[in-house]
């Protein structure tokens, strides 16, 4: 289910990039995921990024991104719109980052560092190393060393990283390893560079807050769908 109005293809036909992000709270049984896209809205001295695109989607599989931007493209067709963004900032789930590939074959993809960082965290604390890197700063310094690779223009990431590996704590070899293999040496290195996409996040967050009285109506909706 796509919830996009008309008057929504405008701006996204003329923004400069596109932030795409999903959520799993407050989605109704029916569904895995609120997946967002949004865009840039307004001058240099009132902008804000504001979501454009609503959908619920049953699976996070490549198809199903792919029958989203599809879905999405034909749409804008039909109001003559033709969407092609220039920039496509994501996180790092392989899935979406396929279907890009494959329906906005023009637009450069980036990643988002916040959850890049949040990834990075992730598994510090599933290696059982968020102690030490709390208590330890110099522990916490030459690990953000590793995220901090983002920065560099992509094309020196790898070698930037071979000379920063030797020299990471010997009790974070298997996270600097799972590193390197899902970011610089493994396939999404094809995200061309990093950006942040917390505003989205905070949108997510505002829409969890707001949603609740929606939740209900949605569920009846749904329920009626099914018995048709």
């Amino acid at each position: 289910m796509i919830f996009c109005p008309a008057s929504n293809l405008e701006y996204l036909q003329k923004a400069n990039y596109w932030i795409m992000d999903g959520t799993f709270k407050m989605v109704p049984t029916l569904f895995q995921q609120m997946y967002t896209i949004h865009a840039l809205v307004g001058g240099n001295n009132n902008s804000r990024v504001l979501p454009m695109v609503y959908a619920l989607m049953t699976s996070k599989s490549k198809e199903s991104y792919e029958r989203l931007f599809q879905g999405l493209i034909e749409f804008g067709e039909e109001n003559d719109q033709i969407l092609i963004p220039p920039v496509i900032i994501s996180d790092f789930e392989q899935a979406s980052i396929n279907a890009v590939q494959v329906e906005f074959p023009d637009s450069i993809q980036k990643g988002c560092f916040f959850h890049l960082c949040q990834n990075f965290w992730k598994k510090i604390q599933a290696l059982g190393l968020a102690a030490e890197y709390g208590e330890s700063e110099n522990f916490s310094i030459m690990l953000r060393h590793i995220t901090a690779l983002s920065f560099l223009p992509p094309s020196e990431i790898p070698s930037a990283f071979d000379q920063i590996k030797p020299l990471m704590p010997l009790n974070a070899i298997e996270l600097v390893q799972y590193f390197e293999d899902n970011y610089v040496h493994g396939k999404i290195i094809r995200c061309r560079q990093l950006r942040n996409n917390q505003t989205v996040t905070r949108n997510h967050h505002n829409f969890h807050l707001s949603s609740g009285q929606y939740m209900n109506l949605l569920k009846m909706v749904i329920q009626e769908l099914k018995m048709w």
